[in-house]
């Protein structure tokens, strides 16, 4: 029964997350007038108090959840298990925007920033960090800010971080990095190689 309700709870999350990455999409091309007021008439229509008097988008963004304490983005990685580069970026940009201590608070997200903290994380850094940040603004989990090459948090984003993670199934963090495949295959194919044996030839 409880794994049932678990279950129920994990695609409840990932419709919302969903839900919330069309809307993003449909108000990015607008400008932040259109955007209250397309929100103004949402929530007019669902009957939504904060919504109809005009809120942006950061007015979706749920509760702060509980994390057990977590005070360093290691123990926040072990606990979320990101799959891949893309949700660690997101997880450094919740970690930064909700969870570190306040000198290193940030709401901004960068190259330099997301090295430091996959590295503090034990996280394999990506060959490179700029096009991972573009592919997490491009999943829907960041947006871009008037600053060159700095991304924000978005609801989508927090989400994700909050809520969605650990996904279904998730088998752990990726943190420790495997062989190559070549290599591993080499260690094998020598493992199964039969030895030869030198044939001693006799000398008359």
């Amino acid at each position: 029964m409880h794994n049932c309700c678990v279950a129920d709870k994990n695609t409840d999350i990932e419709g919302d997350i969903d839900a919330l990455r069309a809307i993003l999409a449909a108000l990015a091309p607008l400008d932040e007038p259109s955007r209250n007021r397309v929100l103004g008439l949402v929530g007019l229509y669902y009957g939504s108090p904060t919504l109809a008097k005009g809120g942006d988008a950061g007015s979706l963004k749920p509760p702060i959840a509980t994390h057990d304490h977590v005070t360093d983005i290691r123990s926040l990685k072990e606990q979320k298990r990101p799959a891949n580069a893309v949700e660690m970026a997101t997880l450094v940009a919740y970690y930064l925007a909700e969870l570190a201590p306040p000198a290193e608070r940030s709401t901004a997200l960068t190259r330099s920033l997301l090295t430091k903290y996959f590295k503090q994380a034990g996280y394999p850094l990506p060959q490179h960090p700029n096009m991972t940040l573009v592919h997490a603004k491009n999943a829907g989990y960041l947006d871009t800010t008037s600053k060159s090459g700095s991304y924000s948090l978005n609801p989508v984003g927090y989400n994700l971080a909050a809520h969605g993670l650990p996904r279904k199934g998730s088998e752990g963090s990726v943190a420790s990095v495997a062989r190559p495949r070549r290599e591993a295959k080499k260690a094998t194919a020598g493992a199964r190689r039969p030895k030869r044996t030198a044939s001693k030839s006799k000398s008359r």
